[in-house]
Formats: structure tokens, C-alpha cells, sequence
């Protein structure tokens, strides 16, 4: 609910800035005078949504896909580490494929993209708040119901 809090308040969340800044700090000059800051802390933004999306879709997608596999010992060390590693792959690759279609644009989809980012960052915010309250009292109602609370 706080990152849906922030991102609705300041456009993205602290730690996609935060993690955005110490990315693009760490490329080449080249690379840095080529592609912007605030694109990459957008791009992180993005892998945040995506990670929240897949959560809503699968929220057993960590617990039981990288967790479990970590639980089972020696080897399974290796494969928790590896599974997590794969599914933030899949999600930077998911972003990539976007930025791809969006680019078929040309120069209209890289105008609206510019003037739209912190627009659809805050609606993104909007949008997720309610599910993400929703989430949490459903998670408490379930820990009450088990006997947690």
C-alpha cells in the first residue's frame, strides 16, 4: 500500500528511483550522456509494476517457485537462487518487448511517452491502491480466521 501511496503522491516510488539512480550510475559515460536517468529509474518503475501484476496473477510466484526450492537443501540452494534470478529476467525481458512495441510508434509513441510517463506512473498508483488495500485486509482477514490475530 506505501509503494501505491508513493507512486500515486511523487509519480514512482522511492526505491525505483533509488535502484534506478544506482544502475544508470554504474553504466558507462557513453552509456549515461546516451539514455537519461530518469529513463532508467522509469524503466525500474516499470519492472516494479510488472512485479506487482505478477504478484496480483500468482501471489505463490516467490513463495512456493524460489522459496520452496530454497527450503530443500544443498542443491536447492543453488536452483531458489537461479529461479529468482530467471524471474526477474523474465520481467526485465517483459519490459524490454513493451519498449519494442512501443517503439513501432516512431516519433508520435516517444512524444507521448514523454509528456504520459508521470501521468500513467500516478494512474498506476490509483489504480493499484484499492487492490493493494484490498489485499492486505484480505491477507489479515485470513490470519484472523487461522488464528494469528
Amino acid at each position: 500500500m506505501f509503494m501505491c501511496g508513493m507512486t500515486l503522491r511523487r509519480g514512482a516510488p522511492f526505491e525505483a528511483d533509488f535502484v534506478g539512480s544506482l544502475i544508470h550510475g554504474r553504466t558507462s559515460g557513453s552509456f549515461q550522456s546516451w539514455r537519461p536517468k530518469e529513463d532508467m529509474q522509469r524503466d525500474v518503475f516499470l519492472g516494479i509494476f510488472i512485479g506487482w501484476l505478477s504478484w496480483l496473477f500468482d501471489p505463490g510466484l516467490i513463495a512456493q517457485g524460489v522459496g520452496a526450492a530454497i527450503l530443500n537443501g544443498g542443491m536447492g540452494i543453488l536452483l531458489g537462487i537461479l529461479l529468482l534470478f530467471a524471474n526477474v529476467l523474465v520481467a526485465g525481458l517483459t519490459i524490454l518487448i513493451l519498449r519494442f512495441i512501443a517503439s513501432w510508434g516512431g516519433p508520435f509513441s516517444n512524444i507521448f511517452g514523454r509528456v504520459g510517463a508521470d501521468t500513467f506512473a500516478r494512474f498506476m498508483g490509483l489504480v493499484l491502491l484499492p487492490i493493494s488495500l484490498w489485499a492486505t485486509i484480505n491477507g489479515i482477514l485470513t490470519l484472523m480466521s487461522i488464528g494469528v490475530f
